[in-house]
């Protein structure tokens, strides 16, 4: 499976590359980056620190399933202005119509490699350190973040936030209501039970953290998981953490929305946790 998301790595691949906001502690810019694979192109919210003078950490960051990047982009600048260089790489869409079950694991493969192509991109960097990069993700992200882990032992430092593996468990029961709304209008186009649906995406789905689990280091891992949540359901997540041989983990009394409540404590335990493993030394005044 690793293998085949290797892509050779050329360092003089143009893109293209635009302002967007200015900070006392980072730069903001949008990269576009061409997709090696020959698919749509790779968009990344860049958060370049000002004033580094030797390669420094960074953290790669992996957006939820939808929305407009509002909260991602939150914890973009919180960790910028801490001292970590950002890559928020945007999502490939998976459209409004729920895809049959081969289709959802093309849509993580796809993901993965472009992930994969923004390590690459990272290392061609003379401002960041690639033996100091870490990946974030919340939900979907953190999901994929589990997966990306797996996969490149580039990435030394991971948070999965309010993740879960067995996915086809998680796409069949989450309460999550646009899951929920187009899973019921696929059981009715295809005639088929809630039962026959998590097993045609148990046959198809190779790319889950279920699966992948023992290939991650636990010691380099920190999964943050709501004790309430139904959109990816607690179980599955506690039953994540077993299968990765239980690395430090943070328990919030709340569901998957409701999070937003420990916004503060989240963002700041996720820095402590980079700090001690990127090497995080304190941020410029």
């Amino acid at each position: 499976m690793a293998v085949e998301l290797n892509i050779p790595l050329t360092n003089s691949s143009p893109y293209k590359e635009k302002f967007i906001e200015i900070e006392r502690q980072y730069t903001r810019f949008e990269l576009v980056l061409p997709n090696r694979a020959g698919t749509s192109n790779i968009t990344i919210d860049y958060y370049q620190l000002r004033g580094g003078k030797t390669p420094g950490p960074a953290i790669i960051l992996l957006p939820i399933s939808g929305g407009g990047y509002e909260i991602e982009n939150h914890f973009a600048r919180y960790f910028a202005r801490h001292g970590l260089a950002v890559a928020l790489v945007h999502r490939i869409e998976i459209g409004k119509v729920t895809p049959a079950a081969p289709a959802i694991d093309w849509w993580l493969k796809q993901n993965i490699s472009n992930q994969k192509q923004v390590l690459d991109w990272m290392q061609t960097r003379e401002e960041l350190d690639p033996r100091r990069i870490g990946v974030f993700g919340i939900s979907m992200g953190g999901i994929q973040t589990a997966l990306l882990t797996a996969l490149d032992p580039r990435v030394k430092a991971a948070v999965f936030g309010l993740a879960a593996g067995d996915l086809p468990f998680v796409l069949a029961h989450s309460t999550e209501k646009s899951i929920a709304r187009h899973r019921a209008e696929y059981l009715r186009a295809h005639n088929m039970t809630l039962e026959e649906f998590q097993t045609e995406l148990r046959k198809a789905i190779t790319y889950d953290p279920h699966l992948l689990a023992p290939y991650v280091d636990p010691e380099k891992v920190l999964l943050v998981l709501g004790m309430c949540d139904t959109v990816v359901p607690f179980a599955k997540g506690w039953e994540l953490r077993g299968k990765l041989r239980r690395p430090e983990t943070v328990l919030l009394p709340t569901g998957h929305y409701t999070a937003l409540l420990c916004l503060p404590y989240v963002k700041y335990t996720c820095l402590q946790f980079f700090r001690r493993h990127l090497q995080l030394g304190k941020p410029p005044v």
